[in-house]
């Protein structure tokens, strides 16, 4: 691995395993009544400076419900410069895969203790998930993980799973989208949950585009509704602001995080921005009933059933037509076009009540990566305050990555 891809570190699950799985016995997480292991595998980029990228692969347990949100409970399996690429992941993480296939078809033995049976699962966002599927990116033609979606039907709502993990790996090249073998072909297809994090934030994000859209078409002065705007977000206390590309001259705007994007759904009042009361009326009531989705995600009562309905209902909303003439006084103005439907809103409206049912037992917040993005931003400040950022003379050069994965092994053993 080191000769491919530079100064990274690995560790064995197997090892980890051996280390956590007594922990969590005697807490009381894990029993051997409990029979199984539901082991999850996530992932995820990082750029650590200016010309220093990171990536990195961890594992948690989801019989450790109460615990999997925090950053400490998920364990680094995998450390590396460089940028995330099919290749690069394919080199770092052979020894991992082939430990997961003897995981998957074997179980864990514990040493000195009980045999476990092994359930695998991945989440993480649509890049690093895509990748290690080995399929095209999100604005490709065939862009769906879960199903044979193209972008020609993506307004569809009756989708539903109808690829296979065997499949996938067998024939590959021959499924549309698909261009290389799946790293993690051990895992069922059906265990690769998308993360309602980045549903979130990624609709958000369209939701925020096309209001801006409208503005733009309600008034050819942008600065009466940047104003606007900048007074509204001093009022949510929400640090904000415009400005423009030196090349380009494009409107770029502060890029939030997901509790602002959050308080904004909720509270942001679309009425003081807008000139038209019933467009602003239109938008909110289309934030509302977003918000009662990613509500509905999140509470685990809820029923696959129900959540399909209201997310069609939900789009039918994004996608109403005009209505009435538009040189009468009838005439009420439609919301969006299907082009402005996005991969993540065609997984929201298909796939989500799937995954809903398929793993009621744990809840799509089980899958949720805030945890492992928590944990990547600890480990980019690790790199900067605890490191020699791979400096010292050449022949006494410790990685930094291998300062920082003994660094959390120190913090697992104080634990």
């Amino acid at each position: 691995m080191l000769e491919s891809i530079g100064k990274g570190g690995q560790r064995r699950i197997t090892n980890i395993l051996n280390y956590i799985v007594p922990l969590y016995i005697e807490r009381g997480i894990l029993t051997p009544e409990t029979l199984t292991l539901y082991i999850r595998i996530s992932g995820d980029g990082r750029n650590v400076g200016r010309k220093v990228k990171h990536v990195m692969v961890t594992m948690t347990l989801l019989n450790d419900l109460n615990g999997l949100q925090k950053p400490d409970n998920n364990y680094t399996l995998v450390l590396y410069p460089g940028a995330e690429s099919y290749e690069s992941l394919k080199n770092a993480l052979t020894p991992l895969i082939s430990d997961l296939s003897i995981l998957k078809e074997k179980g864990f033995d514990q040493i000195g203790g009980n045999h476990w049976p092994v359930e695998l699962f991945f989440s993480s966002d649509w890049k690093f998930l895509s990748i290690c599927l080995g399929i095209k990116a999100a604005n490709a033609q065939h862009f769906c993980p879960w199903c044979d979606c193209s972008k020609d039907e993506i307004n569809t709502t009756t989708k539903t799973i109808n690829k296979s993990m065997d499949e996938i790996k067998d024939n590959y090249n021959q499924i549309n989208g698909h261009i290389k073998k799946p790293l993690f072909y051990m895992i069922p297809l059906q265990n690769w949950v998308c993360d309602e994090l980045h549903v979130f934030l990624r609709i958000t994000d369209r939701l925020w585009e096309l209001m801006l859209s409208d503005l733009r078409r309600e008034t050819t002065n942008e600065e009466i509704w940047k104003e606007k705007i900048l007074l509204e977000m001093q009022r949510l206390k929400i640090t904000f602001q415009f400005w423009r590309e030196k090349n380009s001259n494009n409107l770029s705007y502060t890029s939030l995080m997901g509790p602002d994007k959050l308080k904004i759904l909720k509270e942001f009042n679309l009425i003081a921005i807008f000139q038209s009361t019933e467009r602003a009326i239109q938008i909110q009531e289309l934030w509302n009933q977003f918000n009662e989705l990613y509500i509905l995600m999140q509470n685990m009562q809820t029923t696959g059933e129900t959540f399909h309905y209201k997310a069609q209902t939900w789009l039918n909303a994004f996608l109403a037509p005009s209505k009435g003439h538009p040189n009468r006084s009838n005439f009420v103005r439609g919301m969006y076009r299907i082009q402005d439907v996005t991969p993540y809103i065609h997984v929201l409206v298909n796939h989500v009540a799937e995954f809903i049912e398929i793993h009621h037992e744990f809840g799509l917040t089980a899958f949720l990566c805030s945890a492992v993005e928590k944990k990547n931003h600890m480990q980019v400040c690790l790199y900067f305050r605890n490191t020699l950022k791979d400096g010292e003379h050449e022949n006494s050069r410790k990685s930094a990555i291998v300062e920082m994965l003994e660094h959390e092994i120190s913090n697992y053993i104080l634990r």
